[in-house]
């Protein structure tokens, strides 16, 4: 089987990693999606019955189908700290791509050449800080110094897929309170804060495809 590995890419400082995603499973073997999917489908529903976790429709399955091969971009604070977790929550001018980066369009083509059809990026992981510039929080690229705070990495990458035929997808994280200002925030005014930061996403930026 044919083993797909990361590596840095033209003069991008982000760390990318390239995964297949079937029915919300990460795989790593090229080859072997389709028959994991075949024969494993039936064990991975009765593990998530017994979790209680809600099963995708036959429509979310066949919609994942489509798209057998999703490169994941973990793009974020840790970019230019070494991290893997920033759960220190380095400030947020720690952020700091050059104002004409990230090279989101050369992201794309390299996407392209590696036969993706789908690119997600994860924009926001367990620091809490947000890659667009959000009303949920005040832990986002707008506190940055990276183009005076006026920029958007969602809009950056949605675009930059839109361009070269590659359905977008993004990734957050919700949940993890170690944000300063969820810091002893109620339960519904909590939940309420994170449907705002998904409306955000999920109406600023056009179709979003997962």
């Amino acid at each position: 089987m044919n083993r797909i590995g990361a590596k840095m890419v033209y003069n991008t400082p982000s760390i990318i990693s390239f995964f297949f995603i079937i029915n919300n499973v990460i795989l790593i073997e090229s080859s072997s999606a389709s028959s994991f999917f075949n024969l494993q489908q039936n064990e991975l529903r009765a593990v998530n019955q017994a979790a209680g976790i809600p099963l995708p429709s036959q429509a979310q399955i066949l919609g994942s189908l489509q798209h057998p091969f999703t490169i994941f971009e973990h793009y974020s604070i840790c970019t230019y700290t070494g991290c893997q977790w920033d759960l220190d929550r380095s400030p947020a001018t720690t952020f700091s791509p050059p104002d004409s980066g990230p090279y989101t369009n050369q992201w794309m083509q390299v996407y392209k050449e590696l036969g993706a059809t789908q690119v997600c990026l994860t924009v926001r992981h367990v620091d809490g800080f947000s890659l667009w510039p959000s009303k949920s929080t005040n832990y986002s690229v707008e506190s940055s110094h990276w183009r005076n705070g006026t920029g958007d990495v969602v809009r950056d990458f949605v675009a930059s897929a839109r361009a070269a035929g590659l359905s977008p997808c993004l990734y957050i994280i919700l949940g993890f309170n170690v944000e300063a200002n969820h810091s002893g925030m109620p339960g519904p005014q909590y939940l309420d804060n994170q449907v705002l930061a998904l409306t955000e996403l999920l109406t600023s930026y056009g179709q979003i495809d997962r």
